[in-house]
């Protein structure tokens, strides 16, 4: 070991064997051919390349959006774009005219006198339902967890759209 007398203290030398992994499959450093790796190291980008191609053509999506404002302490069945019986992963935004922003914000319920957010869910054989907070869609003292801060409730009858996803084995 050496030591300068001050704060540094390191190794003089070291020993050891490098070992390069790649796609889980490990490489003795000391029989290691660059070209080689790098041909792996291209054919495991192509592959993943193939796997994410593969995965995005299973996965379709569609924006449902409110024809009107939509107001508070409503609940608004939409069509299924991708049939009423076909399972969908969905994620509700309303449109904050204060911070001209779309906004999501989950479900609060914080008493029978407290409901707040703006939230969507599929339906079997009904669609899409829509509902909005019987106090408003954000609220600025509860931690509702909207995309963005509230500084003040916001309880204005607001557009709506509906992120849709259908996912396909």
């Amino acid at each position: 070991m050496y030591q300068d007398g001050v704060t540094e203290v390191r190794a003089n030398r070291q020993q050891g064997c490098w070992t390069v992994r790649y796609a889980a499959k490990a490489t003795n450093g000391g029989s290691i051919d660059a070209l080689a790796l790098a041909t792996a190291i291209a054919a495991g980008d192509a592959d993943l390349l193939a796997k994410i191609i593969a995965t995005n053509a299973r996965i379709d999506y569609a924006l449902i959006t409110s024809p009107s404002t939509v107001a508070i302490n409503t609940r608004t069945t939409c069509e299924n774009p991708f049939g009423a019986n076909t399972p969908v992963m969905v994620r509700a935004e309303f449109y904050h005219a204060t911070l001209l922003a779309w906004v999501s914000s989950e479900w609060i319920y914080a008493g029978s006198t407290s409901i707040w957010g703006c939230a969507a869910a599929y339906v079997e054989d009904v669609g899409i339902n829509l509902m909005i907070g019987a106090q408003g869609f954000a609220s600025a003292n509860l931690n509702s967890g909207s995309s963005l801060p509230m500084t003040a409730n916001y309880n204005t009858a607001s557009s709506c759209r509906i992120h849709v996803w259908k996912v396909t084995a």
